[in-house]
C-alpha cells in the first residue's frame, strides 16, 4: 500500500521568522545610524580644520614679507560647504603691537547639525607658533568633545 502523505515544500516565511528579522534589523539600525552621525560629525570637523590649517602657510609667507593685513582673497581663500561666511574681522585678524593674531572660520553650510555654529580658530604665538582651538555652537544639544580633532582643544563659551 501508498501512503496517502505526500511531501510539500514551504512556500515562505513564518510570522515567527520575519519578527526576529524585523527585529534584527531594527537593532542594527538602532546601533548603526547614531554611530555614522558621529563619524560623520567627526570627520566633518577634522575636514573643516584641515582646511583652514592650509592658511597658515599664505599667512606666514604674507608676514614674511611685512603685509600683516592680507585679505581672504589675497590668502586665497576658497569657502568651504561646511563653513559660514567670514566674520566682519575678516579670516586673519593680526596685532602688529603684540605680533600676534588668528585665523578664524564658523562651522555652518553643509555641515552637520551636531557641529553646526562652532568655530575654529588657529591663534598664531609672537614666536610664530600655532595653536588650534574649537568653540563648541551655543546649542550644545548634540554636541560631543569627541568631535574635536586631537590636534585642537575644546573651548568653553
Amino acid at each position: 500500500m501508498l501512503s496517502s502523505r505526500s511531501s510539500t515544500a514551504q512556500a515562505g516565511f513564518t510570522l515567527i521568522e520575519l519578527m526576529v528579522v524585523v527585529a534584527v534589523i531594527g537593532l542594527l539600525t538602532a546601533i548603526a545610524v547614531p554611530q555614522y552621525q558621529e563619524y560623520t560629525a567627526r570627520t566633518q570637523m577634522a575636514r573643516a580644520v584641515s582646511e583652514l590649517a592650509a592658511y597658515k602657510t599664505s599667512i606666514e609667507e604674507h608676514l614674511g614679507r611685512g603685509m600683516t593685513s592680507p585679505t581672504a582673497i589675497d590668502l586665497g581663500y576658497v569657502r568651504s560647504n561646511l563653513t559660514g561666511p567670514i566674520s566682519t574681522d575678516g579670516l586673519w585678524t593680526y596685532a602688529a603691537a603684540t605680533r600676534t593674531g588668528y585665523l578664524k572660520v564658523n562651522i555652518g553650510g553643509n555641515a552637520s547639525a551636531a557641529i553646526h555654529g562652532s568655530a575654529i580658530q588657529f591663534d598664531r604665538s609672537a614666536e610664530g607658533m600655532w595653536r588650534c582651538t574649537v568653540t563648541p555652537p551655543a546649542n550644545r544639544a548634540a554636541w560631543r568633545a569627541s568631535y574635536v580633532p586631537g590636534d585642537c582643544i575644546a573651548k568653553t563659551p
